[in-house]
């Protein structure tokens, strides 16, 4: 998804100079151009760390960070088809 959304991005930025794809510019210069160091993935990647960050110095009892660590209380229970194959699981 990152991938997709840096070349909507660079297709923006290309449309804003009036660049054709055909012109043969990087996408570095074409951010040269206008000055713009960061990307929005570049964006969107230092606020998920943020946000991740704020989780970790949460309690370690809030829900979200027992959940994002993988520490929920509970039992997974798996059940099998009539092949005796394994199928589908529930929780």
């Amino acid at each position: 998804m990152l991938k997709c959304s840096r070349c909507l991005a660079t297709e923006e930025l290309r449309r804003l100079l009036r660049i054709r794809w055909q012109d043969f510019q990087t996408n570095e210069s074409i951010r040269r151009q206008l000055s713009r160091q960061h990307t929005i993935v570049d964006g969107v990647r230092r606020r998920k760390l943020e946000l991740f960050g704020h989780i970790c110095r949460m309690p370690d009892n809030r829900t979200l960070k027992r959940v994002l660590f993988g520490a929920v209380e509970g039992r997974i229970a798996t059940t099998r088809d009539n092949q005796g194959s394994a199928g589908s699981t529930t929780y």
